[in-house]
């Protein structure tokens, strides 16, 4: 028994929990379990994290005694950090274990290519952990209100540092060349987007999905942020939109 997140309480609270490996066929829309095991927390596996966490507290109290917002701006002394030298904590720890065994357990029956996790795992850290330690591409979920930028394609100064980050992705308005395919359902349209997209806490541009719904009789608007490290991926799955959607229209590719 610990304390962890209940997504039906929106909390967290005493309980039990449990990480579970499955196979998924996009095709035929089925999960198959093949490994579970209880999440335990360890205070020594992530002391370190925790260490590190009241070291960056003692050391902002230091330099700002006053407290209250620091000033804006980058600080004085402050270095690039290398985004793809991560951290690792109990958890990744744990899932490169169980991902590894579920790999071994697979053999060579047949590749596997991607491993798909909830939000909790949408991060840069877990991102650079599947790719380098498991050799699999990332598909997860990023939160709604994401900053993410679109590539600068423009001209480049002749000296200095190239730049990265264009214009930044405004969700009320999101550039109409992007739309992949629209559906609508009960009144409900649901509209796909997908591009390149920078985010400035990832060391690699991400494959960007955008999945928009809006109630055609209230005008209310909601979406969510899907993502993948693999840039080759062009193909979402039908599933994104209603299964059974009799008026559902694919756009071409622009």
């Amino acid at each position: 028994m610990d304390r962890f997140f209940s997504s039906i309480y929106n909390k967290p609270i005493a309980g039990v929990s449990f990480f579970t490996l499955s196979l998924v066929s996009v095709s035929d829309a089925v999960s198959h379990p093949l490994l579970t095991e209880q999440v335990v927390k360890h205070a020594e596996t992530d002391a370190p994290a925790k260490a590190k966490q009241r070291a960056t507290k003692k050391s902002a109290a230091k330099k700002n005694p006053k407290g209250g917002k620091r000033k804006a701006g980058r600080p004085k002394g402050s270095k690039n950090k290398d985004k793809r030298h991560v951290e690792w904590n109990g958890e990744l720890r744990m899932m490169e274990r169980l991902v590894k065994k579920l790999l071994e357990l697979i053999g060579g029956l047949f590749p596997l290519t991607y491993l798909v996790l909830d939000g909790h795992f949408g991060n840069n850290n877990v991102c650079q952990m599947v790719q380098q330690s498991l050799g699999l591409h990332l598909i997860s979920k990023l939160r709604h209100d994401s900053a993410l930028y679109f590539e600068y394609k423009g001209e480049q100064k002749k000296s200095g540092p190239r730049r990265r980050s264009g214009d930044k992705l405004n969700y009320q308005a999101i550039p109409e060349r992007y739309q992949m395919a629209t559906g609508q359902d009960k009144g409900i349209r649901t509209d796909v987007y997908q591009a390149t997209m920078l985010h400035e806490c990832f060391a690699d541009p991400l494959n960007v999905v955008i999945l928009v719904k809006t109630n055609l009789e209230s005008g209310v608007r909601a979406h969510a942020v899907l993502f993948s490290s693999d840039l080759k991926l062009t193909r979402y799955p039908d599933s994104l939109l209603s299964p059974a959607l009799p008026n559902r229209v694919q756009l071409p590719r622009r």
